[in-house]
């Protein structure tokens, strides 16, 4: 996992992401769901950071200040596009993102971790066009349908794997009053007895840096909570809901044995290692990767399972953002190992 020394860096770049993307709702015409996940897909790859300079903190500084650190710690990000077949074609959804983090340690590969998500995404939409965006702001866009056909497939698969990315503007562009309730709900969530391990204690140091306002617009919530209005939302801020930095943040903070605490709960983050006894982690894996094998399997078992009708749910996305954490990769390939394997 990575150390506390790294985790100032890593929301610094995080936060740079968020902003960018989250104040493009203050233009006159926000852009849509499809055009925010277009957008963030281009702002967190490398190659596409440093050819439009979309980052003033990006990829190389990221990896220049963690390389400062001492402990040849590296980030890669990447965008792969899947070219779906005809036959899967319909069953793919433009909005729709997949995400994996994948942590792989050289020296101490017992370590070694994948996370693979889908990602539902849904924009706030404001009260009004002169009203802007208040506490009656929604995530308008929610098919209940579809959302009845998500919980289906998290019972069958796992609700692990799937999660709704929502896009809102920065705290300080919501009216007065919202913002005033949105720091209350997020001051009372910030007391509880979160701060373990060098994550927590990292959220800790950030949130008394900020003064407790915590302005992100890119929020990840559980499938099984319908996003509806922007204070429902923040009413499960830092308890099932979280931030892009700090959902990111934390799977690479928490031992593994938190991981087995909180595979049943369901506001956990959950997680195994990639094994052949790993239940759907290597299923959703190839789902979200675009592995057309794995895609045959997953829609066959859900027809199976629950007579889903896939192409109305839209499940496949079609890009993938890829975060992958290095750590020994610059050691010679014969002596990167701290021990030698049994």
């Amino acid at each position: 996992m990575i150390g506390i020394q790294h985790i100032s860096h890593l929301v610094a770049y995080f936060d740079g992401v968020d902003t960018a993307l989250s104040r493009t709702f203050l233009r006159p015409v926000p852009p849509d769901e499809p055009a925010l996940t277009s957008q963030l897909c281009a702002l967190m790859d490398a190659e596409t950071q440093r050819r439009e300079e979309s980052l003033r903190f990006n990829i190389d500084r990221l990896n220049e200040a963690i390389a400062s650190c001492g402990d040849d710690l590296k980030f890669d990000f990447r965008i792969d596009t899947h070219q779906h077949t005809t036959k899967m074609e319909n069953l793919v959804s433009q909005s729709d993102l997949g995400l994996v983090v994948e942590y792989r340690n050289f020296i101490l590969p017992e370590e070694n971790r994948i996370w693979s998500y889908l990602l539902q995404a849904k924009r706030l939409h404001p009260t009004s066009p002169t009203a802007g965006f208040d506490e009656k702001s929604i995530f308008k866009s929610v098919d209940h349908q579809q959302h009845e056909r998500l919980l289906k497939l998290s019972e069958s698969f796992g609700s692990q794997f799937f999660k709704y990315m929502l896009y809102c503007p920065p705290t300080p562009h919501f009216s007065s009053t919202t913002i005033t309730k949105i720091r209350a709900l997020h001051t009372r969530n910030l007391t509880r007895p979160i701060y373990d391990y060098s994550g927590g204690l990292a959220l800790f140091d950030y949130t008394k840096s900020v003064s407790g306002r915590v302005d992100s617009g890119i929020w990840l919530t559980p499938i099984e909570k319908v996003p509806a209005r922007v204070l429902d939302l923040h009413n499960g801020a830092f308890k099932d809901v979280w931030s892009l930095s700090w959902f990111f943040l934390r799977h690479l903070t928490q031992p593994r044995s938190f991981d087995d605490q909180q595979r049943h709960h369901e506001n956990g983050l959950i997680s195994k290692s990639r094994n052949p006894n790993g239940g759907n982690d290597d299923l959703i894996h190839g789902v979200v990767t675009g592995d057309r094998h794995a895609i045959e399997v997953f829609c066959e078992a859900a027809r199976e399972k629950d007579d889903l009708d896939l192409p109305v749910l839209k499940v496949l996305p079609r890009s993938t953002i890829t975060i992958t954490a290095s750590v020994g990769h610059s050691l010679p390939g014969d002596s990167r190992r701290a021990f030698e394997q049994a």
